[in-house]
C-alpha cells in the first residue's frame, strides 16, 4: 500500500491499508500518518459527493485512531485541524464541531500552534459568528487576543516574519468583520480586564483596537 500511495494510486492502496487497519491497528504510527495522506489524496481527486464525504470522514478518523493507539494528542490535533478546516469551512453544519476542535487544539498547543492554524482558527470563529453560532463578542476577542499573542511570540523568533505579518493583517481584518469594533465596545470588553490586571499585553491590544476604531482620544487608550 505504501508503494501505491507514493505513486499516487490511492484507490489501489485502499484494500491493503484497510486490511492492516482491521488486523493490526497498533502496527505502527505510520499506518495512520499514511492513512491521512491516502484519504486526503482521495478527497482531492474524488468527484462523487457521497464518496467525497466518506473519504473526508475517513481522513479525520486516521488522526483520531492515531491518538487512540499512539497518543501525542496535542501534536496530532495540531496536524488534524487544518485539513478539517479545508474540508468543512464551507459546511455550516460543521461549524460547531470545527470551533470545538480548534479550541481544544489551541489549548493543548498554545505557542506551538502552527501559524496556518492560527489564521484558520480566526476564520472559523468569523464564520461561526456569521451564521449565528453560540459565541459571544467577548469570546471572539479572547480568541483574537490569544492568536495575536502567539503571532507576537513567533514574530519575535525572527523566522518567516513577512508571512507572520500577512497572517496578522488577515486576522485583524477577520476580527473587524466578526465584531463591531467601536470605541464603546472595546472599552466595555477590555476596559474591565485591564483594570483588574493592567498587563502590557492587554494594553497593547487595547491600543491596537482603539487605533483601528479611531478611539485614541479616549482615556482608556491614553492609559494603555
Amino acid at each position: 500500500y505504501v508503494d501505491m500511495l507514493k505513486a499516487g494510486r490511492f484507490q489501489e492502496a485502499l484494500p491493503a491499508h484497510q486490511w492492516l487497519l482491521d488486523n493490526t491497528p497498533d502496527l505502527n504510527e505510520s499506518l495512520y500518518q499514511n492513512g491521512a495522506k491516502l484519504y486526503e489524496g482521495l478527497v482531492e481527486t474524488e468527484k462523487d459527493p457521497a464518496k467525497l464525504e466518506e473519504y473526508k470522514t475517513k481522513a479525520m478518523e486516521m488522526y483520531d485512531l492515531r491518538i487512540k493507539y499512539f497518543g501525542r494528542e496535542a501534536y496530532v490535533l495540531n496536524r488534524k485541524v487544518y485539513p478539517a478546516y479545508k474540508f468543512y469551512k464551507g459546511d455550516q453544519k460543521k461549524y460547531p464541531d470545527l470551533f470545538a476542535m480548534f479550541n481544544k487544539a489551541y489549548e493543548l498547543n498554545k505557542e506551538k500552534f502552527y501559524v496556518n492554524n492560527l489564521a484558520a482558527y480566526m476564520d472559523v470563529v468569523r464564520r461561526y459568528k456569521a451564521v449565528g453560532g453560540d459565541i459571544t463578542d467577548e469570546q471572539i476577542i479572547d480568541v483574537y487576543t490569544s492568536i495575536t499573542d502567539v503571532l507576537d511570540i513567533k514574530r519575535a523568533e525572527g523566522k518567516n516574519v513577512s508571512s507572520i505579518d500577512r497572517i496578522s493583517d488577515a486576522v485583524d481584518k477577520m476580527l473587524s468583520s466578526a465584531v463591531d469594533l467601536n470605541c464603546d465596545f472595546v472599552e466595555s470588553i477590555l476596559g474591565p480586564k485591564f483594570e483588574a490586571e493592567p498587563d502590557v499585553k492587554i494594553a497593547k491590544k487595547i491600543f491596537s483596537l482603539m487605533l483601528t476604531g479611531k478611539c485614541t482620544d479616549r482615556p482608556l487608550a491614553f492609559e494603555a
